[in-house]
């Protein structure tokens, strides 16, 4: 494979004149650099950014458990909020999995801006559904026939600017346009159903329906690690 081979010989070339540089510091100023320069640091740039998203997500992690419901040591709602943020990161996942599939390469600037644009999103539609039960006293149907229609249509006029937006002749607003439209998309779909189930079961056990013996216990269990 002759792309490989040139790529090795561009890493040692690169290593090889570092060194260079690092040892004559005092007595050249040496600048260098490769055709894969760009994209090593791209990677470099991309992989000291995981940091900052694990912090961020974690932060909203935290503020989303404590604002979806009170603070108690049996009734908070840690779960429904990890419910929450695994799915908005499995929006992300779905939406560079789909454009990947159909040919868009992703790019550094896309890996820094879709996750916290999705879940600045997928958390406002995530407290418009929580209070919404919540008011309706676990009411799923009643729930979701109230607020559905207005998530439904914010997702779908935010996916709709990013398409719009995918218009553009420049190549990586192009492909961020497709990879929010896309990430939106699936946020919404899965906030109506996955989210939407796991809120169900956190008001199970004090629904006017009460389940089955059978089942009552596991649905308290959830009821105090999800509600």
């Amino acid at each position: 494979d002759y792309t490989s081979a040139a790529m090795e010989w561009e890493k040692s070339f690169l290593d090889t004149v570092k060194q260079f540089a690092d040892d004559h510091s005092g007595q050249f100023k040496v600048a260098y650099m490769a055709e894969r320069s760009i994209e090593d640091e791209l990677q470099r740039e991309q992989s000291s950014d995981i940091p900052i998203i694990i912090v961020s997500y974690a932060a909203m992690f935290i503020y989303i458990s404590v604002s979806l419901g009170p603070i108690h040591p049996l009734r908070h709602r840690v779960l429904l909020a990890f419910a929450g943020v695994l799915v908005v990161a499995a929006s992300i996942v779905f939406s560079v999995g789909m454009l990947a599939l159909i040919g868009v390469k992703a790019s550094l600037f896309i890996s820094e801006v879709i996750p916290f644009l999705t879940l600045a999103i997928g958390v406002d539609n995530m407290f418009l559904i929580v209070s919404r039960v919540d008011g309706c006293r676990g009411d799923m149907s009643a729930a979701l026939a109230g607020v559905g229609g207005s998530v439904t249509l914010a997702s779908l006029c935010e996916a709709l600017a990013f398409f719009l937006g995918a218009l553009t002749d420049m190549p990586a607003i192009r492909a961020l346009c497709l990879f929010a439209g896309t990430a939106v998309l699936a946020d919404w779909i899965l906030q109506l159903t996955v989210f939407a189930a796991c809120i169900h079961l956190s008001w199970l056990p004090r629904s006017e329906n009460p389940p089955s013996k059978a089942i009552r216990g596991i649905n308290i269990g959830l009821y105090i690690i999800m509600s």
